[in-house]
């Protein structure tokens, strides 16, 4: 079967994917994966087809997008207007990615969409083909907690937090959104006009999805209907020739696990401020560390002999070996933390980075999260001292770490999309 999987994101948003597909590609299917072209290279050595999508980067870098959603953080009332303007910035680069979405659709027998590539649902029904939904965080409407992007410290309940998700789709598709997609659907695929977000339309559809974490952090709520999975974590290992800089495995055998710290595919005002941070916290608590610099820029120039910076290394075979990790609470990100069965300290910047900021100390497996915004040198040592201090957040960690490593949530999904497959009309 030829599947198209269609993802448009950061590095966390698609290796969930690239292992989806290796997965399917070992069960003997045709794989092509959409994504930004610097992922091009990787997925190719994955053995998967690849389909670009344009690059996002540079617009969620602007200085613009990261002030709205500060703003969203500190006023929600105040978000409707100015994501207004900044959804406008955004037309022709959306249109263009609804575009190469069609493309990379056409010639496949499944398609699977992701949360920014939902387009893929419809490509999927102008083609009568079967398809799916997934998604790296919870987006459902439920009454057990509030929607995922939401700011922190936010305590509702029961009818309130399932309104939170419907506003938010409301908000999201009325002051910007609907005027991207409906003329982008209306003239490449003939459908008409929606009058709801797309994923509101596609639930009333009882359109399968899928989602890719462990339901030992978060279960599948009792009022999601049944054709919503939660299948457990989609991870991509290192492969087995991996091998780490000899530097790094003389610095990690010279003492105690460090601590490791770095924010990902995130984006800095003033990187050299969250590298002072980083360095203070980590003096103040006379811990050992691992600075990586990812988007956000993290200096590794002259830092202190108790701290290495490395550029890039894969979470799988560094995790295991910290004392817990601080980081900006991406879906990839977190999972990874999890399954290595270290506490994890969250500092959110935006999205569902603040749901996941909720769900970790509510398990016990990490401290209080610390929004970007509100970071401090105190702070960050007082979160790292009780991650490596406190023995019952230690032991539940590594118990969550255990369930995680003793679920197969690919194996799940791909059940799951067999029997999507094997029921659609076009099948039977």
């Amino acid at each position: 079967m030829r599947i198209a999987i269609l993802t448009a994101g950061s590095r966390g948003d698609v290796q969930p994917y690239m292992a989806l597909g290796s997965a399917l590609r070992r069960a003997g299917h045709t794989v092509t994966l959409s994504a930004l072209g610097i992922f091009e290279r990787r997925i190719r050595e994955a053995g998967l087809g690849f389909a670009p999508v344009p690059d996002l980067r540079e617009f969620f870098q602007r200085r613009e997008v990261q002030q709205t959603h500060i703003a969203f953080i500190r006023n929600p009332l105040m978000f409707p207007a100015k994501f207004l303007g900044v959804i406008r910035q955004a037309r022709s680069l959306f249109t263009d990615m609804f575009t190469d979405l069609w493309q990379a659709s056409r010639e496949a027998e499944f398609v699977i969409a992701s949360f920014m590539t939902f387009a893929g649902i419809d490509c999927a029904a102008k083609l009568n083909r079967p398809a799916c939904l997934t998604f790296l965080q919870p987006m459902s409407p439920t009454v057990e907690f509030p929607m995922f992007f939401l700011p922190p410290g936010l305590t509702l309940g029961g009818r309130c937090n399932r309104l939170t998700h419907i506003l938010a789709e409301k908000i999201t598709w009325g002051v910007g959104l609907r005027s991207i997609y409906n003329p982008w659907r209306q003239q490449t695929l003939g459908f008409p006009p929606l009058s709801e977000y797309p994923l509101a339309s596609f639930r009333t559809a009882c359109v399968p999805t899928l989602y890719a974490y462990s339901p030992a952090v978060l279960s599948k709520p009792r009022d999601w209907p049944a054709w919503c999975h939660v299948t457990g974590y989609w991870f991509l290992d290192t492969p087995d020739g991996f091998r780490p800089p000899p530097s790094l495995l003389k610095f990690l055998d010279a003492g105690p696990p460090p601590v490791y710290i770095g924010f990902g595919s995130m984006t800095a005002e003033n990187p050299q401020r969250l590298t002072r941070i980083a360095l203070s916290a980590l003096q103040m608590t006379g811990q050992r560390g691992i600075l990586l610099s990812g988007w956000a820029g993290l200096s590794s120039a002259r830092l202190p002999r108790s701290v290495f910076g490395l550029d890039d290394i894969p979470h799988d075979w560094l995790f295991p070996r910290m004392a817990a990790a601080v980081h900006h609470g991406g879906a990839g990100t977190t999972g990874a933390g999890l399954r290595a069965g270290i506490p994890n300290i969250l500092t959110p910047f935006m999205f569902d980075q603040f749901g996941w900021g909720r769900i970790l100390p509510h398990l016990g497996v990490g401290p209080k999260s610390i929004p970007a915004q509100e970071l401090t040198a105190e702070k960050l040592a007082a979160a790292i001292q009780t991650a490596v201090t406190d023995t019952a957040m230690r032991e539940r960690a590594a118990d969550i770490g255990r369930s995680i490593r003793s679920e197969d949530g690919i194996a799940c999904a791909i059940e799951i999309l067999q029997n999507i497959s094997d029921n659609h009309p076009t099948r039977r």
